[in-house]
């Protein structure tokens, strides 16, 4: 019986320190930009754009730091944080909007400005701008 307690103990032990060094950031690992979608809508309808991007990631850390690989070999740091109450995702001084976080998917977005800068949507409409991420683990 004794031995059991122990080895019970030694087992419980082992899979709380497992947890602590793990993340509940689901953040966290590297992800693959995958394509770049602009939407603009307007009172006349909605067009869309796709880009395909290649060669680009983020590696979202734990210590709260990502890293942006562009596909011209340069490598930005900035500091980010989610916020799953608010479906926000901010990457150094920019906050975005979560449109899906999955362990394999992310998918957030920008609202851009009213083409003709005023306060109220125009018939030019509005512009948002969706980034695609697969996580490649």
């Amino acid at each position: 019986m004794k031995r059991l307690l122990i080895l019970l103990m030694a087992a419980l032990t082992a899979f709380s320190c497992e947890k602590q060094e793990g993340s509940d950031n689901p953040l966290v690992g590297k992800w693959q930009l995958i394509k770049i979608e602009t939407e603009q809508v307007a009172h006349s309808g909605t067009s869309r754009l796709t880009n395909t991007v290649e060669n680009t990631f983020y590696v979202f850390n734990n210590d709260g730091t990502v890293k942006y690989y562009s596909k011209d070999g340069s490598i930005k740091e900035y500091v980010y944080s989610l916020d799953m109450e608010n479906m926000t995702l901010t990457i150094g001084s920019s906050t975005h909007q979560v449109k899906e976080l999955t362990k394999k998917t992310l998918i957030f977005f920008d609202t851009g400005q009213f083409l003709d800068g005023t306060a109220t949507p125009p018939a030019a409409g509005t512009i948002y701008s969706y980034s695609y991420l697969s996580k490649v683990d």
